[in-house]
């Protein structure tokens, strides 16, 4: 604000008006036009990992004083992803201002730095070790989608809003050039992306990245219990695989109640239903930010009931069905008195071998 007041009063000035009078109308504009100062925030509502890298979107806005009067303001904005590349890499440091005509000497024209005429070195300008990637501008508000390699997976993050703000005055020699930022989100891009799995998965980006924690929760138990147990760390990385494989989708509705979480009528396709949100940390929007993820008591449900569906496709029936989520409870970390065991513990009372009377088709009559 204060530049741009100098701006006003060099063309007062440069007019002939009184230099009493230019610095009263600037003071008038000063008191009126402080709340228009430029700004600029960014929201994002998701970095999703697909094949073709980690899909970023949100909504980046800018806003401030208007063209009028033989004044211009023009505004571009931009979303930017800084990565590290490295262990020592350091983020850009964020520019405030541009200088036209940089002292002799001066590395760069932006500013403020520790470099000669207060601006900044190439590193502070550049970073250390870093890659940058920005959309277009636009000009004001805009929905926006950034996509970051792949190859970044595991690294630092820092994605924010960028402003390039120009004003201009009839009678200045030269425009006033100022950046605003805002940071949306700074944190570690996953490492373990589903590149290979879901190939089958009908389903939105929600629910994708939703089993595809899922499926990395079961390698990560497996993984965990291996020196203990090996047939079973091998019975889970196998599940792990067939979930990555199963052809999966979703209807908001089951065939048979109301909240129903997922089904598999014709050993084959699993369903997925409205149900299944209840576990929003596994399923809902937040899980796109890769600072919030799902706890453990959610992701050890959805595994053991995700397991019992996917064995229905290799040609288990129920009763086999359920007794591989029994087997399994304690090695996806099940706790002992977590609701998903009281299905199970209800069926075995009511059928306690395969071949009991109903035990296959007709057991859910009686559950």
């Amino acid at each position: 604000m204060l530049q741009l007041l100098v701006h006003r009063i060099a063309r007062g000035l440069s007019m002939g008006t009184s230099a009493v009078a230019v610095f009263l109308a600037a003071a008038q504009l000063f008191a009126a036009s402080a709340s228009a100062d430029p700004s600029t925030s960014i929201d994002i509502d998701g970095i999703v990992p697909t094949e073709k890298g980690f899909v970023v979107t949100g909504k980046v806005t800018c806003k401030g004083p208007v063209s009028g009067g033989g004044e211009s303001h023009s505004y571009r904005v931009y979303a930017v992803a800084d990565i590290k590349d490295s262990k020592v890499a350091r983020f850009p440091k964020l520019a405030e201002y541009l200088v036209i005509r940089p002292p002799a000497g001066a590395e760069t024209d932006v500013g403020p730095g520790s470099g000669l005429g207060n601006l900044m070195t190439i590193e502070e300008r550049d970073g250390i070790d870093c890659t940058s990637l920005r959309t277009g501008p636009q000009p004001g508000t805009d929905k926006f989608e950034l996509i970051i390699p792949i190859k970044h997976g595991g690294k630092m993050v820092r994605i924010r809003a960028y402003l390039n703000y120009q004003y201009n005055n009839v009678g200045t020699p030269w425009p006033m050039i100022k950046f605003y930022h805002d940071i949306g989100y700074e944190g570690v891009l996953p490492s373990d992306q589903p590149m290979n799995e879901g190939k089958n998965w009908d389903l939105n980006s929600d629910l994708r990245y939703g089993i595809h924690q899922i499926t990395q929760y079961i390698r990560k138990r497996a993984k965990d219990i291996r020196a203990t147990d090996k047939n079973m760390s091998d019975l889970l990385n196998l599940y792990a695989e067939r979930i990555s494989n199963a052809k999966i989708s979703y209807k908001s509705k089951p065939l048979f109640g109301k909240n129903g979480q997922m089904a598999n009528y014709w050993c084959g396709t699993i369903t997925l239903f409205n149900g299944i949100y209840q576990y929003n940390d596994v399923f809902g929007p937040t899980n796109k930010l890769y600072s919030i993820k799902a706890g453990k008591y959610n992701l050890s449900i959805m595994a053991s009931l995700l397991i019992h569906e996917v064995a229905h496709s290799y040609g288990a029936n129920e009763w086999q069905a359920h007794r591989l989520q029994q087997l399994t409870f304690d090695a996806l970390g099940v706790d002992k008195n977590n609701p998903v065991r009281d299905p199970v513990k209800k069926y075995f009372k009511a059928y306690p071998s395969w071949w009991s009377l109903g035990s296959q088709y007709l057991y859910w009559l009686r559950m």
